[in-house]
């Protein structure tokens, strides 16, 4: 279609470089944005063998696919890219598992004169602050997670991976 792409094959070339760089160095590891259904089996994989790495997702990518731009809409052009309805069920399966553990808003702004260009030449990115929390509900919603559990991916869970003690909220506490 003219458009350049950016296969999984990219994903899970680069996931495998950075594990065989842990597995060399014993260096900690966020993986962010992860976008695919072999992305997420080589974190499982990994996780299993013990890499102390971590992961995340961008909210969206719980809910839209490739299919969901129609006709090039560049306001659904990200990076990565949307995939299939697969990747999309295997980025959930992941959140609720635990193989991804933070679920991030990926809040990359874009003015409208970079969107409001041809889909291939728009710049990727999409306001994600302000859809955190409702699409983390809709999500833990549609997949029957109880919200407390959900909120966590979006809190605590990137506290932990960062390295932030988090506890209650009080004066003089860290929130």
């Amino acid at each position: 279609l003219g458009l350049s792409a950016v296969p999984v094959i990219a994903e899970t070339i680069a996931l495998n470089t950075i594990f065989d760089l842990v597995r060399e160095t014993g260096c900690r590891v966020h993986l962010c944005r992860v976008s695919s259904a072999a992305g997420v089996e080589l974190i499982r994989r990994a996780k299993a063998e013990g890499l102390p790495i971590s992961a995340d997702v961008a909210v969206h990518h719980l809910h839209l696919v490739d299919r969901d731009i129609g006709h090039f809409d560049s306001h659904y052009r990200v990076d990565p890219p949307f995939r299939s309805h697969g990747d999309r069920d295997a980025l959930r399966a992941g959140v609720r598992d635990g193989t991804i553990d933070v679920i991030c808003s990926d809040h990359t702004p874009v003015d409208d004169d970079a969107k409001h260009l041809p889909f291939g030449e728009a710049e990727p990115g999409v306001t994600g602050l302000e859809l955190l929390l409702p699409l983390t509900l809709k999500w833990a919603k549609e997949d029957g997670i109880d919200p407390a559990d959900a909120l966590r991916r979006v809190t605590v869970e990137p506290a932990r991976v960062a390295g932030i003690e988090t506890g209650t909220l009080g004066a003089g506490a860290l929130a």
